[in-house]
């Protein structure tokens, strides 16, 4: 999984970026610069100043040829790394992605929840494909535990598909008020984009959002749920910080990779 997620980064961004630079670079050195005289004033291209001035016009000017004609023909249906392989890439190549290619196309299936958020974050730098197989429900309840501790920080767990426990978070923050967020039925994980679910969060943010700037969030969540926790966050706009923690292999979330983000 690993050397097809690698093989992918290399053939879509780091590939065409060689490529075109090594093409611009091979021709701006074999380029013949003349001397020419214009109104008067003689361009001397000998000058070593002069050669190196015009040579790094010509390569950036080849650099924005090649970029443009790729980005029109190679870059508007196309995905960095498919849903079919683990996206767990850092943002920085989605960005270089985006920027230097034009590849903004991105489905974030089997994408970290931090990455996602990052994008979220950086909307206007991409193009989201929904995940149409997620369905809404309104039928899902679910079961809120409350430790009700006065802190400025709030641990929320939630645990939509599977479930999530307080054991799971760093014991350093267990301090904090927690509030975990799970289905009542047990044994329901369906992948589903719940209103009410996004109604308990809502109330959350609403009723703290005076005593509380600091959201440690813990999530057993889709994309799709993560984008409206998201919004909901941001649309309050008012002066929230949310840390999005990973969770590892053995189901503990840990600090290593957490994600900050400013609201």
């Amino acid at each position: 999984m690993k050397n097809n997620k690698w093989l992918i980064l290399f053939k879509h961004l780091f590939f065409p970026i060689i490529i075109m630079i090594f093409t611009s670079i091979i021709i701006t050195s074999i380029t013949e610069l003349i001397s020419y005289e214009v109104l008067f004033i003689k361009i001397d291209f000998e000058a070593i100043h002069s050669k190196i001035l015009i040579r790094l016009i010509i390569f950036f000017a080849l650099l924005f040829i090649f970029r443009s004609i790729y980005i029109k023909y190679n870059s508007k249906n196309k995905e960095l790394i498919p849903t079919s392989v683990y996206g767990d890439l850092p943002y920085t190549f989605y960005y270089l992605a985006s920027i230097i290619l034009g590849i903004k196309k991105i489905n974030l299936k089997s994408k970290p929840i931090q990455l996602q958020f990052k994008i979220y974050n950086n909307i206007s730098n991409f193009e989201i494909i929904e995940d149409k197989e997620i369905p809404i429900d309104d039928k899902i309840k679910y079961i809120i535990e409350d430790n009700k501790f006065k802190t400025n920080t709030i641990n929320l767990l939630i645990g939509d598909t599977y479930r999530i426990s307080i054991n799971q978070i760093p014991t350093i923050l267990k301090n904090n008020r927690t509030i975990i967020i799970n289905r009542k039925n047990k044994n329901d994980k369906n992948r589903i984009n719940s209103n009410e679910l996004i109604k308990i969060i809502s109330n959350i943010i609403q009723e703290n959002k005076i005593t509380c700037k600091v959201y440690n969030l813990f999530l057993y969540t889709n994309p799709i749920t993560n984008r409206r926790i998201y919004e909901k966050f941001n649309t309050c706009r008012d002066g929230f910080t949310i840390n999005i923690f990973k969770c590892n292999n053995k189901f503990i979330f840990e600090d290593k990779g957490k994600v900050s983000l400013k609201l």
